[in-house]
Parts: structure tokens; sequence; C-alpha cells
């Protein structure tokens, strides 16, 4: 677990390590639905109901173990779009 940098990125956006046996019609589906990956993790933007601008977690001392165990280094990464291969 990385050091919390306060960008929020976690109250942002939820991120899933992608299953390698993800078909072309999985991805096709990631890419229609814009999402974005690096290859590996899978970013979906959804924000926190609890999460406030130019405050942040509003509720940080009892927020979820999901919350606590975000790896901040996955918020450095530049995701790029979903794209299927070619058939």
């Amino acid at each position: 677990m990385s050091e919390c940098k306060r960008c929020g990125n976690c109250c942002k956006s939820v991120s899933l390590k992608i299953n390698a046996n993800f078909s072309d019609d999985v991805l096709r589906w990631l890419s229609f639905h814009n999402l974005k990956t690096d290859g590996k993790w899978l970013y979906i933007p959804l924000k926190c109901k609890f999460y406030k601008e130019g405050y942040g977690c509003t509720i940080y001392r009892i927020r979820p173990d999901v919350c606590k165990n975000y790896s901040c280094e996955l918020s450095e990464n530049p995701f790029k779009e979903v794209k299927p291969s070619a058939n």
C-alpha cells in the first residue's frame, strides 16, 4: 500500500484487475462504454457520494477497506482506451 497523496482518485474511480482471459467481445463491450485500461487494470469512473471537492473524504476515519487499500500508483498510470483486436 502506498502513502496517501490526497489526490482524491480513490473517491473518483474504481480500478479492477483485468483477467487475462477477457475475450475480444468483453473488450469490445468495455470500449463501447468508454472505459479505460492500462492493460492490467480497468479504470471505472465512479464518484463516491462521500467525496467533497476541496475537502476530500467526509468519512475518512471510517472509510471501507477498499478505500484504505486503494493504490495511488494506479492513479499515476496513463490509462488508454480499451480497443478489441481486429478480426
